[in-house]
């Protein structure tokens, strides 16, 4: 692994610049921001002499191909959602160019603001909240509900899939969920609702997304059972005792496929990159649950002591 974060810097800083991103909100994200380049192996099946199947592992072609993974705690946009889109697909774009990387991945904590319509009151949030659709953002409005304002969302995500990009999480979807309560220093806000986009995963379109979870509780919670009577987004609210965190974990399965990018390995050998041994899935879980269920007994254990 490699650190190439200043390799990129001083384009990315020019970019924001250009796009006339307020100083401020440049210099926070891009003193967060964390780029590096992973190499990648292939295992694969090939036959013996004897004619009996081997397991192989080693680099494809020469030189071995690199993923780079961008990780970004961004200061929010507010309303400069669209240009922050387009800082990220220039990071795709520019890491994409470093020697040997044959796809790039950025994630992190993107900072999009949903704000809630001028004087909603805290009664009207939380009513919106839980009558909204399982995991969803509000969008009905009638008697004691009202649509949160999602124009930075929208604007982000336009601009990233107008750039040949996909998003994991569906813009549709919050990530945070938080509601205030009398133990903090602001006594009217009190009961006010918190919802945010704010975890994402953006992709090239060339990747194949097979498995993704966005979550924060434990299913196996009979009160918590797709029929049960609270199984609302209010029962979201985080922190829990089920989940530490102010924000879900958002967890997927990305195939990539070497092939096109590289000289092909030796015959019999599968170029697919295989998820690693320790996330398979077990029982026909999918790869994305199994490691959720680790997260889950970690933090069982840390709530046992």
């Amino acid at each position: 692994m490699k650190d190439v974060t200043d390799d990129l810097a001083p384009d990315l800083t020019q970019f924001l610049a250009d796009q006339g991103v307020k100083p401020v909100v440049a210099a926070t994200t891009l003193r967060k921001m964390l780029i590096v380049t992973v190499d990648l192996f292939y295992t694969g099946a090939a036959q013996s002499s004897g004619g009996e199947e081997t397991r192989v592992e080693g680099a494809v072609g020469a030189t071995t191909p690199k993923l780079a993974v961008a990780t970004l705690h961004c200061k929010c946009f507010y309303k400069q959602a669209a240009q922050q889109g387009a800082f990220v697909a220039r990071l795709i774009e520019q890491a994409s160019k470093l020697e040997g990387v044959v796809g790039t991945v950025v994630c992190g904590d993107m900072n999009l603001d949903s704000p809630w319509p001028d004087k909603t009151s805290a009664e009207v949030q939380q009513a919106s909240v839980g009558a909204a659709e399982f995991g969803c953002f509000p969008t009905a409005e009638g008697e004691g509900v009202t649509p949160i304002v999602n124009t930075n969302v929208t604007d982000f995500s336009t601009t990233v899939t107008k750039s040949g990009l996909q998003m994991v999480t569906p813009p549709t979807n919050f990530t945070t969920l938080k509601m205030r309560t009398k133990f903090q220093a602001q006594a009217g806000k009190i009961g006010a609702v918190a919802m945010g986009h704010k975890d994402q995963l953006v992709l090239p379109m060339d990747m194949h997304v097979t498995d993704v979870i966005v979550a924060g509780r434990d299913e196996a919670d009979p009160s918590l059972s797709p029929t049960a009577a609270n199984n609302t987004n209010m029962s979201l609210l985080q922190p829990s005792r089920m989940w530490p965190g102010d924000h879900f974990a958002v967890v997927a399965a990305v195939d990539i496929q070497l092939s096109k990018h590289a000289r092909p390995p030796p015959p019999h050998h599968d170029c697919t990159i295989p998820l690693p041994t320790q996330y398979v899935a077990k029982q026909r879980k999918s790869a994305a649950a199994a490691f959720f269920d680790a997260v889950l007994v970690a933090v069982g254990a840390s709530k046992a002591r």
